[in-house]
């Protein structure tokens, strides 16, 4: 029996008089107990079409031209504001992209987490707590009980994400729409998110629509696959032939565009341009009076050199440290130990004798969203450190700008627009061309492509690669994807709870590691496909066998 079913949709954004298409007259639908996954490149109208099922879209900004949209027999697009919020959070939840501006920074997790459970359940908070507690630890917070009183900011991007996914099952709804829900997260946690959602579903007998562009999680995750390009669905069926016998082009191209090939050559004479030795970063827990603070160790004692030209990976599950190692080099946080750069030792320079250094070390952040100011235009964003540092008129900041934009792929008529109006991946773009135009010596990349689909990444790769090549750029590169890492770098940096457990060259690490959580790590390495004859399920033919085995692929 069909629970949500999108029939001839089709949706427009409204602009200054000018109607922009969106989406363009799609149709699925996802029956109970069944998991759909929606895919397709950034800006493909995936998440559109997630926030129109809720209609959570300003209604000023949007038409909706054709179609309709219903869950359980009910229409949702002409439903009343009242019938809406019975359905919201109740029987539909909803898990968002950007884990960082979904939460509430004000309050701490506890009480966002009991909001839900009180409005939702009407669950009083002596009870309620034990429950938090049971779903966090389900979706893999460690020491959950602790974590209560945290602020989001006190959490890494893995964890905010888990919290936000902690939020949306709390109420057990019956249809679960999760918009990339595990795009901070590492491999380990990945596999983790997955089997709970497994669980969840014959647990509660919820439906799924699984928004996302890693095609290994559909091929463990989803029943039915919807391919969508440019707002249309060009293809749709169950997992199985999605994978074996791709019928249209750009889906073959999906599945032909992972991560591979080997980082650019180093120069053999390459000099170190970084030391960091011993850093460590302690922050206060909890205040006394008359008494020494409590402290928690968040980095503990970690040492590597990155030399001109190279490409250094840091791999660790969330909260290892990755991010916090990028904080403190570039001191934006406090830390201890030495680091030194082209033979200044920085951890010594106050902020105005720091300031000529940042542009030689630029950080691209995590979540791309929170780092753009919403205030400002694409053009404004990636021309203010260039500003900061030269003396240009406007004729050549908007020659730069535009250089620089279509070098990372984005469209430069769209330098006007301001961060909110572009999907995630594009703006994980912007934040990548501002950190470039400064042309740096050294470039700190914090999941610099856990946001965008299988095919931007490649070109982000692509891209990275040429200007590191031609630059001779030193980057390290922060990541829970290992393909990104085998590809990209040539040392690699295994951490975990704050402390560096493996290090050494890329062959080094991928062909034989030798600490049991490296080993871990690399076994989470997806495998070829393999799927059972008796697992098909065909709509028309049977597949040719021995013709299949030719279309399997490693996803």
């Amino acid at each position: 029996m069909s629970i949500l079913s999108v029939n001839d949709f089709s949706l427009v954004f409204k602009q200054n008089k000018t109607i922009v298409p969106t989406v363009d007259h799609i149709s699925f639908q996802i029956n109970e107990g069944e998991t759909l996954a929606l895919v397709g490149e950034s800006g493909s109208g995936k998440s559109v079409t997630a926030l129109s099922i809720l209609k959570l879209l300003p209604p000023h900004l949007v038409e909706y031209p054709s179609g309709d949209i219903q869950f359980n027999g009910q229409s949702l697009l002409h439903a009343t504001d009242k019938t809406l919020r019975k359905i919201r959070g109740n029987q539909i939840s909803m898990i968002f992209q950007e884990p960082m501006v979904s939460l509430n920074p004000l309050h701490t997790i506890e009480k966002q987490l009991y909001e839900v459970l009180a409005i939702h359940r009407g669950m009083r908070h002596s009870t309620a707590r034990a429950e938090i507690i049971n779903y966090l630890e389900r979706v893999g917070i460690r020491h959950a009980q602790k974590r209560l009183s945290a602020y989001p900011h006190q959490l890494s991007g893995g964890e905010r994400q888990r919290v936000m996914i902690a939020m949306a099952i709390l109420t057990q709804p019956k249809l679960l729409i999760a918009d990339e829900p595990t795009t901070a997260l590492d491999a380990s946690v990945q596999r983790q998110i997955i089997d709970l959602l497994k669980s969840l579903k014959h647990e509660l007998g919820m439906s799924l629509l699984f928004i996302t562009h890693n095609l290994e999680l559909v091929k463990r995750l989803a029943d039915n696959v919807a391919v969508m390009k440019q707002g249309k669905i060009v293809e749709q069926n169950n997992r199985h032939r999605i994978f074996l016998k791709p019928q249209h082009d750009y889906t073959q191209l999906l599945l032909d565009s992972k991560p591979s090939g080997d980082p650019v050559p180093l120069p053999t004479d390459s000099a170190i341009l970084m030391n960091i030795n011993h850093l460590s970063v302690d922050i206060i827990t909890k205040k006394r009076l008359l008494r020494p603070h409590e402290k928690k160790r968040l980095l503990d004692n970690v040492s590597f050199s990155l030399h001109q030209g190279e490409a250094v990976g840091v791999v660790g599950e969330s909260g290892s440290g990755k991010t916090t190692t990028a904080l403190a080099m570039t001191k934006l946080i406090d830390s201890t130990g030495e680091i030194i750069f082209d033979g200044c030792k920085l951890n010594k320079l106050n902020a105005k004798k720091w300031l000529p250094f940042r542009r030689q070390i630029q950080i691209v952040f995590q979540d791309p969203f929170s780092s753009l100011d919403p205030r400002f235009t694409v053009e404004q964003i990636i021309s203010e450190g260039l500003l900061t540092y030269q003396k240009l008129n406007h004729c050549e900041t908007t020659y730069a700008v535009t250089k620089m934009m279509q070098e990372v792929g984005l469209d430069p008529l769209m330098r006007h627009r301001y961060p909110h109006e572009f999907s995630g991946g594009q703006r994980q773009r912007i934040a990548i061309a501002r950190a470039l135009i400064l042309r740096p010596q050294i470039l700190i990349l914090d999941e610099p492509t856990s946001a965008l689909d299988y095919t931007v990444q490649k070109q982000i790769i692509e891209l990275l690669k040429s200007l590191q090549q031609k630059y001779q750029l030193t980057y390290l590169v922060i990541s829970h994807d290992l393909e990104v890492i085998q590809t990209l770098c040539h040392q690699v940096i295994i951490m975990k709870e704050g402390k560096i457990v493996e290090q050494g060259t890329r062959d080094m690490i991928f062909d034989s590691p030798s600490h049991p959580y490296t080993k871990m790590l690399i076994s989470l390495l997806p495998k070829s496909v393999s799927i059972s004859k008796s697992k098909i399920k065909t709509n028309k033919q049977d597949i040719n066998w021995n013709e299949a085995l030719l279309y399997r692929k490693t996803v």
